[in-house]
């Protein structure tokens, strides 16, 4: 049997020093960028099969390269493009250039579908982030905080959301077949509930601290010492053999989720590390759609940059857009993408946008933008 070797795109691209990303912010030159990135691209997708991908990068590396003056830039989002192509080296969509094993099993390839679709988020809010800032960025938008999560949820959520889908991934057989099989389940209407139910209820379990039920009341003794019939328990009662099991069940799954909690939540020097409160966020991420979270910054954006062309009014607008919807992520991500236009630009769009908003409403909406963003607020 052929086997085909899996790469780790993960190293490919992100490594500290040798990674093609760390590669590309080294160029001096626009003509040394251009060359770079075509040696690049073209050694992912070397030969006539990916002929028309390879012209397709192309086009867009003509169109985010433009003159010296703004060559670092242009390297934020050449790496933006870089990732975008990572992305879809992971998810095995590049026209079969990310390939799958013959005898990979199915629970690896349903982990490595799991993990893109997560990563897929990442790279929507990272945007054209510069990873490489002097300070540190939010949890959220930090490339080596997103390695570090991804570890975590392979090893223990992913593990578990497995177990829960084990009938289905029984059913993908291995390798390529898996993959096929898998992806279609994503994209049917009811498989694709199951699978959210289960990512679910294994971030839930895996996570958060389950409540031990009330301890069912002991009998009390009669005069003989308690001979005779035990009587059985009130209806939804459990027996307190029954809630001594349950009881241990749940302290040993309330060890392992503080456990995994706080190594998600762990102190680093490269970035802002996730709160008790980022639980829901975090969860979220595999539930939320990544041309959702895209077509949200994108709006708020739009929105700033309309509003100063025009008549300078788009607080007002912006307020309206928000006024039934959560913006606190999407404005974060939009005020770190581009901090010319709302934090250090002359419109200071950030401040403008929330002054109509008094300080405790600010700070339930925008839990976010007010923790990470308060001194441009």
């Amino acid at each position: 049997m052929n086997e085909t070797k899996i790469t780790d795109w993960e190293q490919v691209f992100e490594a500290e020093e040798t990674g093609l990303i760390s590669l590309i912010n080294q160029s001096k030159t626009r003509d040394g960028l251009r060359a770079c990135v075509n040696a690049v691209i073209h050694n992912i997708f070397p030969n006539d099969e990916y002929a028309e991908i390879l012209k397709g990068y192309e086009g867009r590396l003509d169109a985010l390269i433009s003159n010296e003056d703004h060559i670092e830039e242009d390297k934020q989002r050449i790496s933006e493009l870089l990732r975008e192509i990572k992305v879809t080296l992971q998810g095995g969509s590049a026209g079969g250039a990310a390939s799958v094993a013959e005898d990979a099993s199915a629970e690896q390839v349903f982990a490595d579908i799991c993990s893109a679709k997560v990563r897929e988020r990442f790279q929507v809010l990272q945007g054209s982030i510069d990873q490489d800032g002097e300070d540190k960025l939010p949890f959220i938008f930090s490339a080596k905080f997103e390695t570090h999560f991804m570890d975590i949820l392979r090893q223990h959520i992913l593990a578990n959301m497995g177990d829960r889908c084990s009938s289905l991934i029984a059913r993908a057989g291995q390798g390529p077949a898996a993959k096929e099989f898998i992806d279609n389940a994503f994209d049917d209407r009811r498989d694709s509930v199951s699978l959210t139910e289960a990512w679910k209820d294994a971030w839930k379990e895996l996570t958060e601290q389950q409540e031990v039920p009330t301890k069912p009341k002991e009998e009390k003794k009669g005069l003989l010492g308690g001979l005779g019939k035990k009587k059985p328990p009130a209806p939804g009662q459990m027996t307190l053999e029954a809630w001594q099991v349950k009881s241990k069940q749940i302290k040993a799954a309330n060890k392992l989720s503080a456990k995994i909690w706080a190594e998600i939540c762990a102190e680093s020097d490269a970035y802002h590390p996730p709160m008790d409160d980022d639980r829901q966020l975090l969860g979220g991420l595999f539930t939320v759609s990544p041309e959702g979270i895209e077509k949200q910054i994108n709006a708020i954006r739009q929105i700033v940059e309309q509003g100063i062309e025009q008549d300078g009014n788009y607080g007002r607008q912006f307020a309206s857009y928000a006024e039934s919807k959560d913006t606190d992520l999407g404005l974060l991500a939009a005020s770190y993408q581009r901090p010319d236009l709302f934090l250090t630009g002359e419109e200071n769009a950030l401040k403008d946008m929330l002054m109509g908003t008094d300080d405790a409403a600010r700070a339930k909406k925008y839990r976010m933008v007010s923790r990470f963003l308060s001194d441009h607020m």
